[in-house]
């Protein structure tokens, strides 16, 4: 039978948490390639803060009945359905692509 090791530190159990973020395994697997015994691990998986989450920065979104107007030079304007999207220079990529993702487009 294998030994499990549970008298970690909190901040041995923490790197674990962590790490077992960053794996992409499951729990058990994790556990099995590491020693641990899963049901300490699902309990430290619970107490660890949550992990970080990306910011998005969100836009101002306006909706107008008024005929469009040209767009400024160098900006993009993209239509999805009815939704018309003005893309000028300095757009962060990221954030655009989560607009483009919410109103349906396909890569």
């Amino acid at each position: 039978m294998a030994k499990f090791d549970t008298a970690l530190s909190a901040e041995a159990w923490l790197r674990h948490v962590e790490r077992w973020r960053e794996s992409g395994e499951t729990v058990a697997a994790y556990c099995r390639e590491h020693g641990l015994e899963v049901g300490a691990m699902r309990y430290q998986i619970r107490r660890a803060p949550a992990p970080a989450t990306t910011a998005i920065r969100l836009a101002r979104v306006e909706r107008s009945a008024r005929p469009p107007v040209e767009p400024p030079a160098g900006a993009v304007v993209i239509e999805i359905g009815p939704a018309r999207i003005r893309v000028e220079r300095g757009v962060d990529a990221a954030t655009l692509a989560t607009v483009l993702l919410a109103l349906g487009a396909r890569p």
